[in-house]
């Protein structure tokens, strides 16, 4: 990794580490993330709007997470993140509608660099989704959530006033 590399690595886990402390709580208690997802989900953002980079394999993803471990100060972070729970992180924010997964089907058409080259290459690549595409589906989980809320105290409603106790 050079130097510049090394840098924008360093600016990109410092962006995460401040997204994550300032956001996290929110999308854990309002969207239902885990710490782990609110990581990736902000490393996955960062790396698609900043370093213009906006496609990664799960091992790619794995170790840049630790690395944010690693070198930054979360409160009561867990030391080091595995690899499964990272898979399994990356495959809830997907069917959660957060983060897109491409699949791999010839390994050939993907650039890479020489350090990229060793080892298995990757067979999906995760990248955040648009943040007005995943705007449209708070506002649409939102909605459905509402409607069906309402629909159960309408209902309860209904007989509270049947049996006269309102």
């Amino acid at each position: 990794m050079d130097n510049e590399d090394g840098n924008s690595s360093t600016q990109v886990g410092q962006l995460v580490t401040k997204l994550y402390s300032t956001y996290s709580h929110a999308l854990i208690h309002i969207l239902g993330f885990d710490e782990i997802e609110c990581l990736i989900f902000f490393y996955l953002f960062c790396m698609k709007v900043y370093k213009m980079d906006p496609t990664h394999s799960r091992y790619k993803i794995y170790k840049a997470i630790n690395k944010i471990l690693a070198s930054s100060h979360f409160p009561s972070k867990p030391q080091h993140v595995s690899e499964k729970k990272v898979y399994e992180s990356l495959d809830r924010l997907t069917d959660m509608g957060y983060v897109k997964k491409r699949e791999i089907k010839n390994p050939s058409e993907l650039k890479k660099s020489k350090k990229q080259r060793a080892g298995r290459p990757p067979t999906r690549l995760y990248e955040a989704k648009s943040i007005s595409t995943i705007m449209e589906k708070v506002r649409n989980d939102f909605r459905e959530k509402e409607a069906k809320i309402m629909e159960i105290l309408n209902f309860l409603n209904e007989i509270e006033e049947a049996v006269g106790t309102k």
